[in-house]
């Protein structure tokens, strides 16, 4: 069937049409019995449609979906993205921490966290001076 009878057949729903295209329509269903059918189906879903009534949306619907599309997903991406990478690093920054304060080299442990006992006695010290050649 073509869409010309298609458009036709809806036409006819929406308006009243005129008698040369109500013959062709005519004509057009007793060569397609399946035209019977396609119209019953488009009568009941218009009629379905007027039964669930018109759905109305609150006043700021239109403005919150658009900040959602704009804003809310970009920043829920960032964010997550952020959290992931940032809990990733805290992870290797603290098992790089563990690493290298079991190492067995307290000396730079000691440094960082400002325990240093540096002092002339220390570094002329022969077992601080053998800790230093066994660590390597």
């Amino acid at each position: 069937m073509k869409k010309k009878i298609f458009k036709l057949l809806y036409k006819s729903f929406e308006t009243e049409i005129a008698p040369a295209e109500k013959k062709i329509l005519e004509q057009e269903r007793q060569r397609h019995p399946e035209l019977d059918s396609i119209r019953d189906e488009i009568s009941e879903i218009r009629m379905d449609m007027r039964t669930y009534g018109k759905r109305d949306f609150p006043a700021d619907f239109e403005n919150n979906l658009y900040r959602r599309l704009t804003y809310g997903i970009i920043t829920d991406e960032l964010t997550i993205s952020f959290r992931k990478v940032s809990l990733s690093g805290a992870i290797v920054l603290a098992f790089l921490l563990l690493y290298n304060l079991n190492a067995g080299n307290d000396n730079i442990a000691r440094k960082l966290l400002g325990l240093s006992e540096a002092n002339i006695e220390y570094a002329f010290n022969p077992s601080v001076q053998l800790m230093w050649t066994n660590s390597k």
